[in-house]
């Protein structure tokens, strides 16, 4: 219990960080898409659970608002794997993402390598649903 209090901690510290912002680096959302973004306490919670000392790499599926609301020193263990590449520009971060393609598609660098993935699918149906499990 003493551990999981302590998580708690740091998460909450986190969250009351500041400097959670997408302003300027995400643009529109994209409803043919179906694309959403978080609002600013939703971010601030997603950033802190981001930047907690004991998640070492994080894969963000589908979540641009959370990877542009990142400071970017706190991006370096974070990759958006994402289908929309208007973010891949300019990001080394970036990975193209389809979720009906297989897993083998994605980079082997990062398949099995990251201890916290936050995903929101395009789609809340059990098929969907599947294929980001």
């Amino acid at each position: 219990a003493g551990l999981e209090a302590g998580r708690w901690a740091m998460t909450a510290a986190a969250v009351a960080s500041p400097h959670c912002t997408t302003e300027g680096e995400l643009g529109e959302e994209d409803h043919s898409m179906r694309q959403y973004f978080y609002s600013s306490s939703t971010l601030r919670v997603f950033c802190g659970i981001c930047q907690r000392s004991d998640v070492r790499r994080v894969a963000l599926l589908s979540t641009p608002s959370i990877f542009y609301a990142l400071p970017p020193e706190a991006r370096e263990k974070v990759w958006l794997l994402e289908f929309d590449r208007r973010w891949e520009t300019g990001n080394d971060r970036f990975a193209f993402f389809d979720f009906r393609a297989p897993v083998d598609d994605l980079p082997a660098s990062l398949r099995g390598a990251c201890d916290l993935v936050v995903a929101d699918p395009p789609h809340i149906n059990v098929a969907t649903l599947e294929r980001y499990a």
